[in-house]
């Protein structure tokens, strides 16, 4: 299913009859303790990140052999992505084999305890006088200083995209705005996008020969003074995907005008006009979609999280605010993030305002009444405190946004001001540096009118005043503004034709990338033409198909629009290959510049929360989320990762490089409650095709019964040439299995080329790509993107084959059993192909849930050879 927001739901206890692979098991905490003279260090590292409260600490042992909670207090979770976290515990001084276990809290208000850790406790000989306290710790996982370099890159081959863009000519102009508000366009910018003479666009705005228009309607303008430019209205956009709007202009085609309202000025000077407006304040700095009721909201952003007890504190600043009128409003939005009870205090400016108490994992909408003597304009502040009422265990609370409604002076800000609809038909607005001032009305049916009949005054201090008679219903309000006063827009580009509804067009394998990595994906395109005989290659910019189809707007409904209409009206028969070749986020806007959505997923919703699904971005038939194309994607940042990427496929297509023996590696993580992983191995060893070579090597098999061997089978494997690697168990962002039998840090190391594995991952986040940032240190996708940390050369895997998401361990062998029948079955299909009759076979033979189909992903080239 499509996502307008993240929704997530959980599915209830002994409900489901697939043992879940990753929602919380012991394995995935790894936990350690040590003594520390009279004291015990517990330590642990979480290895998931979905919807974590706390934790408590239980130890037994000793005088209590019962396991009991030692810590009095929830522990709070403070970091985003998991990490490290360490309790210091003081036992009884007596010697005792000790056992600690630590107990994850939910937000959902479920809990998940670790594998024990034992600890042969024995108290030192001389006690010393002061112990170290009670206390607990928690540091974050290191980001990568490779990763904020890459960040950097990104940004900036992104800037010069941008800027090579705006000096674009072509048929259409291309206008991206964000701000609600009134636009100017200068003839002298239409005439270079339009690559026509300034003269000739002057002539073209007196003769009205310039058509405007924004997501497929047609709007009017209002020509500048001497048709020297145009004003716009943009009545502001956003959803889940994007906060800017697009406008198209179009020469020598007339669009919609409205005349404007002519009349007698007022006879004198009105007195100053004061409004109702609403200030509204929001900072998106943290995400959070996993575990919380999404149904109520925006989206899944917020300021800030508070885990009481706690105090949080902001400033805001107001301008122009009436203090005639003894009260305005404070509304503010707040998310519960745990089942429990909340309780949160308000305060404006040190006053205490109200207090908030709403339970679980809701949104919360208040509004409390606030004097405007407790306000001020310039600098404000708001308190919250979040306060842990007696009984609750814990409270999880995210502000999501608050705002202020108020009367206000009716002065403009820098040459221009928006007024709501008119309270009164006198209006007067001051505080204009110049006389040269305009007054549009905004229409209910969203296009402008322009008033001439306003009178204009000198103010005070050389400022200027206008004051206009207004219709007081019928319309959405007034702006009111000098010509340097309008908006600017982002950014003003010339668009040729484009060619994608060409019916002629004949395709075989189409690559979608974002123009900071055409240069690397148009090499992969020569490389496959050159590499098959009579293959018919395109590399298409998202931008393209952005413009084509969603008008513009950045969202991935219009990939799935693409493809669903070249798949219908191109020359037959319809592309058969897709590769998605570049990054993708959840931060669709980039809120914390990382710069990783160049060419955007979806989410799908999952029994165990929201994950990226670029299946169904190729579902164009029959809506049951299996790909109607062999689909992947290569997700680099930067054109030099698509370039080792590129590379590796060139090596691995190579026929001198293919290895004279087929090997294949099955490794496991040990069995537990989410499956029998070694099991799960063996099974899909049998179905192998004959000629491999097969070696294994599982955490429970007594002879290997260490992470050390496993990690040395597993590297050794990659050395000895291996074409097929499969792997059952858990995983988190940095490693396979608990134990770390595979690790991150362990690719910079790898010498395998000029043979890359494909990857075949029965874990949970093989393909993860959506997590801002960290997602592209998650594990499959520096596995895809590995280079050698001395030469740059590229190493590790060409593909990884697994759910973006957590899944279930059954089905996850299922789907790898397909894998293997159907590349057995037929060795000449490409390794997307194969992937694709899979995913089909086992959504429609073998009972496979529609969020598994919708999460397997394939990161690498669909068209790549399957050895």
């Amino acid at each position: 299913m499509w996502l307008a927001a993240a929704v997530c739901g959980t599915a209830a206890a002994g409900e489901d009859p697939w043992p879940r692979a990753d929602g919380f098991f012991p394995g995935q905490m790894v936990v350690t303790a040590a003594q520390d003279g009279a004291a015990v260090v517990v330590q642990w590292q979480l290895m998931g990140d979905r919807g974590v409260v706390g934790f408590h600490v239980f130890r037994s042992g000793g005088p209590d052999p019962d396991s009991r909670q030692i810590n009095s207090e929830i522990l709070y979770d403070p970091l985003e992505y998991g990490g490290r976290y360490e309790y210091r515990d003081v036992p009884p001084a007596a010697a005792a084999d000790l056992t600690y276990q630590i107990e994850v809290v939910f937000a959902d208000g479920s809990r998940g305890r670790s594998d024990p850790a034992a600890l042969p406790y024995r108290p030192p000989a001389r006690i010393p006088a002061a112990v170290a306290p009670l206390r607990f710790t928690a540091t974050p996982s290191a980001v990568s200083d490779d990763l904020v370099r890459q960040a950097e890159v990104t940004a900036r081959d992104i800037r010069q995209s941008l800027l090579a863009r705006s000096q674009n000519t072509g048929a259409r102009i291309k206008i991206t705005v964000r701000e609600e508000g009134i636009y100017r366009l200068d003839a002298t910018t239409i005439a270079a996008r339009f690559g026509a003479e300034v003269e000739e666009v002057r002539e073209w705005i007196g003769r009205d020969l310039l058509r405007l228009s924004t997501q497929g309607v047609k709007c009017n303008w209002i020509p500048a003074a001497g048709h020297d430019g145009i004003f716009f209205y943009n009545s502001g956009y956003e959803d889940l995907y994007t906060f800017h709007n697009v406008f198209w202009l179009e020469r020598e085609s007339r669009g919609p005008q409205v005349p404007p309202l002519s009349g007698v000025p007022p006879g004198e000077s009105f007195p100053p006009t004061n409004f109702v407006q609403t200030v509204r304040f929001e900072v998106q700095k943290t995400q959070q979609y996993q575990g919380l009721n999404m149904v109520e909201l925006d989206d899944y952003w917020f300021w800030f999280k508070m885990q009481a007890p706690a105090q949080s504190n902001l400033v805001f600043e107001l301008s122009r605010l009436d203090f005639g009128v003894s009260e305005a409003n404070l509304n503010l939005r707040l998310q519960g993030g745990s089942s429990n009870s909340h309780h949160v205090q308000v305060l404006v400016n040190g006053t205490p305002v109200g207090e908030v108490f709403f339970t679980n994992l809701v949104s919360c909408v208040v509004d409390f009444p606030v004097a405007t003597s407790a306000l001020s304009n310039g600098i404000n502040s708001l308190s919250l405190h979040a306060v842990r009422d007696p009984g609750v265990p814990a409270s999880e609370v995210y502000l999501d946004h608050f705002s202020l409604t108020g009367r206000f002076h009716a002065e403009a800000v820098r040459d221009y001001l928006q007024l709501p609809p008119a309270e009164t038909a006198n209006q007067c607005v001051t505080g204009f540096s110049t006389s040269d001032i305009l007054v549009a009305e905004l229409l209910n049916s969203g296009r402008i009118r322009r008033l001439e009949a306003i009178r204009v005054d000198p103010g005070e201090a050389g400022s200027f005043a206008v004051s206009f008679l207004a219709a007081t219903n019928g319309n959405a309000g007034h702006v009111v503004f000098t010509p340097a006063g309008a908006l600017a827009p982002l950014l003003v580009e010339g668009v040729g034709a484009s060619t994608l509804r060409a019916t002629t067009n004949k395709v075989d394998y189409l690559m979608i990338t974002h123009p900071i990595l055409h240069e690397p994906v148009r090499q992969l395109e020569s490389f496959w033409a050159g590499q098959i005989a009579g293959l018919q290659v395109r590399t298409v910019l998202i931008d393209e198909v952005y413009d084509e189809f969603s008008w513009g707007l950045k969202t991935p409904v219009a990939i799935r629009r693409f493809l669903a209409y070249a798949a219908e009206h191109w020359a037959a028969p319809a592309p058969k290959y897709v590769l998605l070749a570049g990054s993708s986020s959840i931060d669709y806007k980039n809120y914390l510049n990382y710069n990783g959505c160049l060419v955007p997923m979806v989410l799908t919703d999952t029994p165990l929360g929201p994950y990226s699904g670029d299946n169904l971005l190729a579902d164009i038939a029959g809506d049951d989320g299996i790909p109607d194309f062999a689909l992947g994607r290569i997700p680099a940042v930067n054109a030099g990762q698509m370039s080792n990427a590129v590379e590796k496929i060139r090596q691995h297509e190579d026929a001198a490089n293919q290895p004279d023996v087929l090997r294949a590696f099955a490794f496991a993580d040990d069995p537990d409650g989410a499956g029998d992983f070694p099991a799960s191995c063996d099974a899909v060893c049998a179905v192998v095709p004959e000629d491999y070579e097969i070696s294994r090597s599982y955490l429970y098999t007594p002879a290997t019964n260490n992470a050390v061997m496993v990690r040395a089978a597993t590297s050794n494997a990659f050395h000895a040439g291996t074409s097929l690697m499969i792997y059952f168990g858990h995983s988190a962002w940095n490693m396979l299995a608990g134990e770390g039998v595979f690790r991150q840090t362990d690719i910079p190391t790898l010498t395998n080329a000029p043979v890359f594995p494909i990857a075949l991952l029965g874990t949970c986040w093989a393909a993860r790509h959506e997590w801002p940032g960290r997602a592209n240190l998650y594990f499959g996708n520096v596995f895809v993107l590995g280079t050698n940390k001395t030469t740059r050369a590229p190493n590790s895997v060409l593909a990884v084959w697994g759910p973006s998401g957590e899944a279930f361990n059954r089905e996850h062998e299922l789907m790898t059993l397909r894998f293997l029948g159907v590349h057995a079955a037929d060795r000449t299909l490409p390794l997307g192909e194969v992937g694709r009759q899979a995913i089909h076979l086992a959504a429609t033979e073998d009972g496979v849930r529609r969020f598994h189909v919708e999460t397997m992903t394939l990161m690498g080239d669909p068209r790549a050879t399957v050895w």
